[in-house]
């Protein structure tokens, strides 16, 4: 899950989906900025979906919609690896909004 800030995720599937790029997918060998980056994947196809959560004051925890669709934030911690708990903290926990505006990178074939 991203932020999709300006629609550079939009801009990147739609180069990727041409066959005019790929998705490097790297982690740092050593201090995150400090270190050189190692590629783990490549991947020629990749699926994107647009996601929206809201975590009002009334709210027990966050209301997420995937391409308009309302999806429990239960299923979506777990299938981004995460318990609810550190989901809210990874999205919420330091932000001053209450409302997250991104996108789901997938690289299966898999769709909410």
């Amino acid at each position: 899950i991203r932020y999709n800030k300006n629609g550079v995720w939009d801009k990147r599937y739609k180069d990727i989906a041409s066959g005019k790029k790929y998705l490097s997918v790297r982690e740092w060998t050593g201090r995150p900025y400090n270190s050189e980056q190692r590629e783990f994947a490549r991947y020629e196809k990749i699926g994107l979906q647009h996601i929206t959560m809201t975590y009002g004051s009334d709210d027990a925890v966050p209301q997420v919609w995937i391409d308009n669709k309302k999806v429990p934030v239960e299923v979506v911690a777990k299938n981004d690896g995460l318990s609810v708990e550190n989901f809210v903290e990874w999205f919420f926990g330091n932000s001053k909004s209450n409302v997250f505006e991104g996108v789901i990178v997938h690289f299966s074939s898999f769709r909410y």
